[in-house]
């Protein structure tokens, strides 16, 4: 457990560190926004190209985690819905909930996957991320959809088609 703590205190310190310095404006104002932009459009992109090239895909464990991966990304949505309904919760905040409740941060998930596991692990992460990503959102935007979309079902699905 300590070396897990070791291996998280480095990118939350690095995650601190950008915090204070954006607060601060250093070492400009506007800088960070610049970052972020590269960070999210080039080089995350460019991170997990690389690292998913790298896979071997005749592996046959690989359709067993894609298949872990996506079973828990539905029994932790199942738990969020029968948390809603237990809650009795309004949509607005129960869309919110399933957004907090089946999303993660990427970028700390594959500073910590390289941390622990070194590049084997930051390719898993990598491949868990090409996964996970476009399901969490086709299964967000579905849900969401349904939850606050127009009150008949054509309409629904038309609007779901235009997102698209």
């Amino acid at each position: 457990m300590f070396s897990l703590s070791l291996s998280v205190l480095p990118v939350f310190l690095l995650l601190m560190a950008g915090a204070v310095c954006q607060r601060w404006r250093f070492p400009m104002e506007g800088f960070w926004s610049g970052v972020d932009k590269l960070s999210y459009w080039v080089l995350f992109p460019a991170l997990l190209f690389t690292k998913t090239s790298q896979i071997d895909f005749s592996n046959p464990m690989l359709p067993k985690y894609a298949f872990i991966l996506l079973l828990a990304l539905c029994v932790t949505a199942v738990f969020v819905f029968i948390t809603i309904w237990l809650m009795k919760v309004v949509m607005p905040t129960a869309s919110s909930m399933l957004q907090a409740g089946v999303r993660f941060n990427t970028f700390v998930m594959l500073a910590v996957a390289g941390s622990l596991y070194g590049d084997n692990g930051l390719v898993l992460a990598a491949l868990g991320s090409s996964v996970l990503i476009p399901s969490i959102n086709v299964f967000l935007v579905v849900s969401m959809t349904l939850m606050h979309g127009p009150s008949s079902t054509g309409d629904r699905l038309l609007s779901l088609c235009r997102v698209y």
